[in-house]
């Protein structure tokens, strides 16, 4: 199974190049869209359960989904492997998994539209404010003041930090391209069929139950990165102690408590949670401050990670 793992030197090549291609170009159009795994798994498994309720079916296409994109890059992999000249083989290979990790991990469009809306706020730009939290978020921004506005773009940072940077890196350490795009399929399942309504409470089961596990340690890690590079991390704590579990889901309370400690904000989606009910009404410049605690928390984690990798690599 060396194909799908071959060295803790080669994942620590293959994190430095998805890591460069997602500064390059974080934002896909066009073919690259279609052709991008979420994509195809939020359409292929939305398609899917159009005519399917029962939580067995949602089971079923879970793992259709997971098995075929996963199978696509595996057999990629073993192609690769099948090169006799180990130079171009290993090359090939570092190529493949940095292509598939940056697939799976996206910070810089996320923090790209953080610093543009920290922007449209400066100039006063409500619409343009609210138009691209819409981006962020699934709750209607346009009914929302401009706190409470700010307060969806903070959480959907801090949330995101975990699902699309901090839980692929994870996956992609521990089995290589293949995790990383695993947790990125069984995430996008969870955003196009985790809901409780009439419609998804069924089908949608598993793969809300199957993205809270997953995101499970990643979500926890992520409290110690944010606190770290807030330089707040007593207050930062004892926030995220009392805050941790408002949230339905098991993991999403961690960094937004965490997040609204280290900006001394309330973060509140309205008729579900208030989060840190003695802060300020976040603002403009509190997402600006996010995005920084972000970037720091993501090159943190990366620097961290390739550090732990060439490490091993060396003891072995």
């Amino acid at each position: 199974m060396g194909f799908l793992y071959p060295s803790f030197q080669e994942i620590a090549l293959a994190l430095i190049f998805g890591s460069f291609l997602d500064l390059l170009y974080p934002e896909h159009r066009g073919v690259l869209l279609r052709l991008h795994p979420v994509h195809t798994s939020y359409f292929c498994s939305l398609r899917l359960a159009k005519e399917k309720k029962t939580k067995l079916s949602g089971l079923l296409i879970w793992i259709l989904c997971i098995t075929s994109h996963l199978g696509i890059l595996s057999l990629m992999l073993f192609v690769i492997w099948l090169v006799p000249n180990v130079m171009a083989r290993d090359l090939l290979w570092i190529i493949i998994a940095g292509v598939t990790f940056k697939l799976s991990f996206s910070p810089t469009l996320l923090l790209r539209t953080g610093l543009e809306i920290f922007k449209a706020s400066e100039n006063n730009e409500t619409e343009r404010v609210k138009k691209l939290t819409q981006g962020l978020v699934r709750r209607n921004a346009k009914e929302l003041d401009l706190p409470h506005t700010f307060s969806a773009t903070i959480e959907s940072i801090a949330e995101s930090f975990v699902d699309g940077v901090l839980s692929p890196l994870f996956y992609f350490i521990i089995l290589g391209p293949s995790g990383a795009l695993f947790q990125r399929v069984a995430n996008t399942l969870d955003g196009a069929l985790g809901f409780k309504t009439e419609e998804f409470k069924e089908v949608g089961y598993f793969s809300a139950k199957a993205d809270d596990i997953i995101n499970y340690i990643p979500a926890r890690i992520s409290v110690v990165l944010i606190a770290i590079c807030s330089g707040k991390f007593r207050s930062v704590l004892n926030i995220w102690k009392t805050y941790r579990s408002v949230t339905e889901s098991p993991n999403a309370g961690h960094p937004m408590a965490t997040m609204a400690g280290a900006l001394g904000v309330w973060l509140e989606k309205i008729g579900h949670y208030k989060i840190n009910e003695s802060g300020r009404d976040p603002s403009g410049k509190d997402v600006k401050v996010s995005v920084k605690i972000v970037t720091c928390s993501t090159t943190l984690s990366l620097l961290a990670s390739i550090l732990i990798l060439e490490l091993i690599h060396l003891l072995m």
